[in-house]
């Protein structure tokens, strides 16, 4: 099952898919969002999610490795600021709206749409969810996952 599968099935904030989200941004980060241990050139960085909302950094290099750091990934499921936090850091000229889906077919759910500007495969990307932020999300997974491969 796909990151956005998970968020489409969810009902509510969830800590572990806010992690998986974060690790997307962390392993196409250039730099350390940890705060730069500085590895040696042979030595790189890898991230794992945790069940609470947290990833673990860890320092590998061949059959080694070793646990460096941890920290709380950004609440994306539960706020849209954080969503639009994440949007903004991948695209600094995106633009976003959310709010009631009341032209479909549940007026109780949420349109999560972004537009990146300058793309030329497709400019608007959606996601729909009973949560906004969860929107969001997905529109904005619905786009990394269009842009990038």
């Amino acid at each position: 099952m796909t990151l956005i599968d998970r968020l489409s099935k969810l009902d509510g904030a969830d800590r572990e898919v806010d992690a998986e989200i974060w690790l997307i941004e962390l392993q196409s980060a250039k730099t350390d969002p940890f705060g730069g241990y500085g590895l040696a050139e042979d030595w790189r960085h890898e991230y794992e999610a945790e069940e609470d909302g947290s990833v673990s950094q860890y320092a590998c290099n061949g059959q080694v490795s070793t646990k460096i750091g941890r920290c709380h990934s950004p609440k994306f499921t539960s706020s849209v600021d954080a969503a639009i936090a994440l949007a903004r850091r991948l695209w600094p000229d995106v633009m976003y709206r959310v709010g009631n889906h009341a032209e479909g077919y549940d007026p109780s759910l949420y349109l999560g749409e972004i537009f990146i500007p300058g793309e030329t495969q497709r400019d608007y990307f959606n996601g729909v969810s009973s949560s906004d932020a969860i929107a969001l999300c997905i529109a904005i997974l619905r786009a990394k996952e269009a842009l990038n491969g």
